[in-house]
Order: C-alpha cells, then structure tokens, then sequence
C-alpha cells in the first residue's frame, strides 16, 4: 500500500508540474501577444510579461505539489 501511495503522490505530483509548465508557456506566449499589439516596439515588455508569467507558472506548479 506505500508503495501504491508513493507512486501515487510522485505521478500526481509529476502531472501538475507539467501542467505548470504548460500553463508558464502558454501564459507567455499570449502576453507577449498582448504586450506586442499595444506597444510592438518595446520589446522589454515582452521579457517583464514573460518574467511574470514565469512568477505564476511557478507559484501554480509550486502550489500543486501540496
């Protein structure tokens, strides 16, 4: 039975850190859309957008494993 709970909780785990990470591309991608169809010529909003939806794919990612 631990040994049914561990792999368990480790592919769970594993699965929303996937989903994470999908989520922090994702969330990127469409901010950098967002931030080039306002103001195309700044390309440091497109790295601060990218910055933060880093921050929130990780804090999703972070808050799964628990």
């Amino acid at each position: 039975m631990l040994v049914a709970d561990a792999y368990w909780n480790f592919g769970t785990r594993r699965f929303f850190d996937a989903v994470g990470v999908v989520l922090l591309a994702t969330i990127a991608v469409y901010f950098g859309f967002i931030v080039g169809a306002v103001d195309p010529g700044r390309v440091t909003w497109y790295v601060i957008a990218s910055a933060l939806a880093a921050v929130v794919g990780w804090l999703v990612a972070d808050e799964a494993n628990y």
